[in-house]
């Protein structure tokens, strides 16, 4: 069985840790050319070098709220690669604060990273996925915190997801005439690193997991290779929500 991937060049934001990390490392895997992007350097630097390990792929510094910086990026993948076939756009931040709690410079921030970022990536990558052969992907990276249910503490968070997915749906009827796939992938709890919460935290988080654990980056990569591979060519405007079962029992709770 080839290579699901091969001959592909993908971007992903965000791509230096956590899902993103994953995501790239499935990617390549699977015989990708993969750009990963994001604001710290040394995170970027060491992926490529130390969990890719391979020469097709490389890194680009920018922020994705950053008109200028996704433009760039543009210019160095077709720079690097010649093209681009698939873009996850997994890039965002999760801050955990009550509204009453939250500044304006707060709520903005989590909306130009989370949302805006999404608009940016798309304008500046458009003419590029138009311009190649039929089936190029998007997938959106969003949560089920919004689109799916509320949770406290999240509401400038919640308010950027749920955003996303009517931008996803959007840009899917948009998109379709130029044989683009537009379609968002909605995990639960995942443990992006390791060591990032305690005994004590994943013991209480599986309490409201059906499946009886925390979900893996791997567990939201695995879709997000079906979405990008030639497998979901008829499949597009859709949510894959990955959470173990999370989001349907009666007493939910994210955190």
């Amino acid at each position: 069985m080839g290579k699901q991937l091969e001959n592909k060049t993908a971007l992903i934001t965000g791509g230096g840790s956590g899902i993103g990390k994953s995501i790239a490392k499935r990617f390549v895997e699977e015989g990708a050319s993969v750009m990963i992007m994001g604001r710290t350097e040394s995170k970027l630097k060491n992926t490529v070098n130390n969990i890719l390990s391979s020469k097709n792929a490389t890194y680009f510094v920018g922020d994705v709220s950053n008109a200028y910086d996704t433009d760039k990026s543009v210019e160095f993948m077709i720079k690097e690669y010649g093209k681009v076939d698939i873009i996850v756009q997994n890039a965002a931040i999760m801050p955990l604060k009550n509204l009453e709690s939250i500044t304006s410079e707060e709520w903005k921030e989590v909306i130009d990273i989370n949302l805006t970022g999404n608009f940016n990536i798309i304008k500046s990558y458009l003419p590029f996925l138009k311009n190649n052969v039929k089936n190029k992907k998007i997938i959106f990276i969003s949560s089920i915190a919004g689109p799916t249910v509320g949770v406290p503490g999240l509401s400038h968070y919640s308010a950027s997801k749920g955003g996303l997915n009517g931008f996803m749906r959007t840009t899917a009827l948009e998109l379709a005439k130029y044989h683009i796939n537009c379609n968002c992938i909605l995990p639960g709890n995942i443990m992006s690193e390791e060591g990032e919460r305690s005994d004590y935290e994943i013991s209480e988080e599986i309490k409201s997991i059906p499946m009886g654990r925390i979900g893996l980056p791997r567990d939201v990569a695995s879709i997000a290779l079906f979405l990008a591979s030639d497998e979901s060519n008829f499949i597009t405007g859709q949510e894959f929500i990955v959470d173990g079962g999370q989001s349907i029992l009666p007493d939910f709770r994210l955190i």
